[in-house]
């Protein structure tokens, strides 16, 4: 949505990751741009797994179709800006 509350995207939202399995833990931050990091725990492979995805300020999905892999040792993660377009994932 924008700053006025009109939706600009499709009516039902930008699909992240269609992958099968769990996904909890969803944050998102700013890349600064326009656009968004989401970062999510993903059950997609028998284990919880980090993974994340940016889009830019258009809703297009610009890394890896259903997310670049973060971890494959689980946990909860936690992300923030960078302050430079990126973001710092643990």
């Amino acid at each position: 949505m924008d700053a006025n509350g009109n939706v600009l995207w499709a009516a039902d939202g930008i699909a992240i990751s269609t992958s099968a399995g769990c996904k909890t833990l969803l944050q998102i931050v700013s890349d600064g741009t326009g656009g968004a990091i989401i970062t999510w725990r993903d059950y997609r492979s028998g284990n919880w797994y980090i993974y994340a995805q940016r889009i830019d300020a258009n809703g297009n999905v610009l890394w890896a179709t259903n997310g670049v892999e973060i971890s494959t040792g689980g946990g909860y993660p936690q992300i923030v800006s960078d302050g430079t377009g990126g973001a710092i994932i643990t």
